[in-house]
């Protein structure tokens, strides 16, 4: 099996400028857990995640590098 196999083809994405509570309901509507960010070029500029939100809500004071795979440490 290879990636194209089980990849998602209908892509939810958000714009650099969207904001917190954009992303958290296009989440929540489009039932995903992440979405890529698009530049206004149309080119990926990064990811953002549910656990994203969550440490940005609950910790916004921690730098990420004290998280790992949610968790902090």
């Amino acid at each position: 099996m290879l990636v194209k196999d089980i990849m998602t083809k209908d892509v939810i994405t958000v714009k650099k400028e969207a904001s917190i509570r954009e992303i958290a309901q296009t989440i929540v509507d489009h039932d995903v857990s992440g979405l890529p960010v698009m530049d206004d070029d149309g080119t990926v500029c990064g990811i953002v995640s549910e656990g994203d939100l969550v440490r940005k809500e609950f910790a916004p004071e921690l730098t990420d590098e004290l998280f790992i795979l949610g968790a902090v440490i």
